[in-house]
């Protein structure tokens, strides 16, 4: 009951604000005088859009840079005895041979579902296929 009660009174007031404003008089239209452009504000214009334009290229630029040429001064610090994988050949869609240099050796490792095994270990392109090691 409460909330009937509570209703209608929302509904008398919204009719009776709605009387009121049907019967104040609108107010008359006024014209509002706009600025016409001039030459000048065109220009300012395109020097604003060119100075955007301009920004967004040094901006890219200085990102281009920042990709090619950052991560070159990391390597000059490095070591030159690195780890390096020197070749990758897939045998199966869950197996694959791996090459990898480290200092002067290179060490050819298996590595498949059941986990990695460590083949043979030798310098160069002489390596010898004297033992096998499983590391899991």
């Amino acid at each position: 009951m409460k909330h009937l009660r509570a209703i209608v009174l929302g509904l008398l007031f919204a009719w009776h604000c709605s009387s009121l404003a049907e019967s104040t008089p609108a107010p008359q239209s006024v014209r509002l005088p706009f600025k016409q452009s001039t030459a000048q504000d065109d220009s300012v214009m395109y020097r604003a859009l060119g100075a955007f334009f301009l920004a967004c290229a040094a901006a890219g630029g200085i990102a281009y840079g920042i990709k090619r040429y950052l991560p070159r001064l990391g390597n000059k610090t490095k070591k030159a005895n690195s780890l390096q994988r020197v070749e990758t050949l897939r045998l199966t869609p869950r197996s694959v041979l791996h090459v990898i240099r480290y200092r002067d050796e290179e060490i050819l490792i298996a590595e498949s579902a059941h986990g990695i095994q460590f083949l043979t270990k030798g310098t160069g392109a002489t390596a010898d296929f004297d033992g096998e090691k499983s590391i899991e």
